[in-house]
C-alpha cells in the first residue's frame, strides 16, 4: 500500500525536499517505479533493504505489544470483535 501510495504522491508531483546522496541528486531528480533503481547508488538501495529487514525481523512482530503470537493488535480475529471467520464450522 505505500509502494501505490509512494507512486501517487510523486506522480502528483510532491517530493522531499534536498538530496538523496552527497553528490547532489536531488529526490525530484528520481523516477518513479523501478525507474528509481538506476538513479539510486548500490549503497543505497542496500541501505533500504537493510532497514526494512531489520523492520521486518526486530520491530513489527506478530506478537508486538504483549498480544499472543499469531495474533496482533488490530487484527479483528484477536478477541476483541469475533465475526465467525474463524469459528464457523465447514459444511
Amino acid at each position: 500500500m505505500l509502494a501505490v501510495l509512494g507512486q501517487i504522491v510523486t506522480k502528483a508531483g510532491i517530493f522531499l525536499p534536498g538530496t538523496i546522496d552527497y553528490s547532489g541528486t536531488k529526490f525530484s531528480d528520481v523516477p518513479t517505479g523501478f525507474g528509481a533503481f538506476s538513479a539510486i547508488q548500490p549503497a543505497g538501495i542496500a541501505q533500504i533493504v537493510a532497514f526494512v529487514g531489520f523492520l521486518e525481523l526486530f520491530v513489527m512482530k506478530d506478537s508486538a505489544n504483549g498480544a499472543a503470537p499469531g495474533e496482533f493488535p488490530g487484527d479483528f480475529r484477536n478477541g476483541a470483535l469475533d465475526f465467525g471467520s474463524t469459528t464457523a464450522a465447514l459444511p
